[in-house]
């Protein structure tokens, strides 16, 4: 039944539909309606059909985007107990993918992540200050002990998630040493350069480059920070060279140009550059 052409009726006819359709009996009927409801494979397969046909400038919102306001009411009314799923169990509890299903799960995962960056960093804020109770504390590391027996290799070298080909392993510059860390802790008043707690902490290399250990290239940064920075990497470099005000190329540049000085040549270019 189309709406009155006169506003106020039609006004009038919004608020009663919208009275209606929130009716939790009517609710209730449609849900044990569409439950009970089973299409044939036929029917299915129109469905996907017409599905697939409504892509690009096909679909009726097309060039369109939901206004904030729209946003927050399409949320609110999906959340809680207006959700769908509230009080359910998650579709894929005890579900066990194949190895193949969850390879390609795990491509499709990192290569989004990587290209796009800004997903790790609003997922970290989402988490921010979020705590664990000490039960999931200990289901998490009953659950990594398992994996760790049924696969030694497990989230080792190669196999993690956040290997770089071995750079770990590589060795740090000769001149990184007590009197070097104690500069860089001093030069940010001995306080994370990130977040500014004044707990223990370490240097960090922005490039991660560890033969590369000069004042252009290393922060101080408290523990909690320094592994935070472990992923996302080429995002947080450029993140640290805007905040030190370095050129990415002229970082690479000196980096490059210290992998190929011998000791003397090294403590020359030090004391020259940074008066170390």
């Amino acid at each position: 039944m189309p709406s009155p052409k006169d506003p106020q009726k039609a006004k009038e006819w919004r608020e009663k539909l919208v009275l209606a359709w929130k009716n939790p009996e009517r609710r209730e009927l449609m849900s044990k309606i569409l439950k009970e409801r089973k299409f044939s494979r036929e029917h299915k397969k129109k469905i996907s059909l017409a599905a697939k046909k409504r892509i690009g400038n096909k679909n009726s919102f097309y060039g369109k985007k939901h206004s904030e306001k729209s946003k927050l009411k399409i949320s609110r009314a999906n959340s809680g107990k207006n959700s769908a799923r509230y009080g359910k169990s998650p579709w894929n509890k005890g579900k066990k993918f194949d190895e193949e299903s969850r390879k390609r799960m795990s491509y499709i995962a990192k290569r989004t992540h990587k290209e796009n960056p800004e997903i790790g960093i609003k997922i970290a804020l989402a988490h921010k200050g979020k705590k664990f109770s000490k039960e999931h504390r200990e289901k998490i590391s009953k659950k990594i002990k398992e994996f760790y027996k049924r696969d030694l290799k497990f989230n080792r070298l190669e196999n993690n998630p956040l290997w770089q080909g071995g750079i770990s392993f590589h060795p740090y510059n000769l001149l990184f040493n007590k009197n070097f860390k104690r500069i860089i802790k001093e030069k940010y008043d001995e306080k994370c350069a990130y977040c500014h707690s004044e707990e223990n902490g370490c240097v960090h290399h922005i490039n991660y480059i560890k033969n590369h250990s000069t004042t252009m290239n290393c922060v101080w940064l408290c523990s909690s920070c320094n592994s935070k920075f472990n992923a996302n990497r080429d995002y947080w470099f450029a993140y640290w060279c805007d905040k030190l005000g370095v050129e990415p190329e002229d970082n690479i540049n000196e980096a490059e140009m210290i992998d190929d000085m011998n000791k003397q040549k090294l403590i020359n270019f030090m004391k020259a550059k940074y008066n170390l």
